[in-house]
Formats: C-alpha cells, structure tokens, sequence
C-alpha cells in the first residue's frame, strides 16, 4: 500500500502513473515524508485521452 511505501525510509522514490485522480491522492500522504522533486507527463499513447505521469520524490530532511 502507498502507506507501506511512505514509511519505507526509502531515498528516493520514483512514481509512475497513469491515472490522475489516484497520483494526486498518492502524492497528498507521500507529501508527509517526501518532496517533489519533479513531475513530468507523457502521451505515450496518443491516440488515447490517457497520460502517463512520472514523479521524483525525495525524502525530506529532518530538521533539528
């Protein structure tokens, strides 16, 4: 689950999506514990109304 990789302590992550509605709802609970680093869409299938999108995350520094 999107929870289970939130707390996986990982340096980066990298978030390939095709939907949307379920990037942004993943992205609001990996904000928690990430950065967005970048976002970048691809029309991989252009004869569809389907974009893909890939994320950069990185994990965020805590502060002291």
């Amino acid at each position: 689950s999107i929870k289970h990789i939130k707390n996986m302590n990982s340096k980066n992550i990298i978030y390939v999506s095709c939907n949307p509605q379920t990037l942004q709802r993943d992205l609001n609970i990996l904000m928690e514990n990430y950065k967005i680093i970048e976002i970048t869409p691809f029309n991989m299938f252009p004869k569809t109304y389907h974009v893909e999108t890939v994320s950069v995350l990185c994990r965020k520094t805590v502060e002291k």
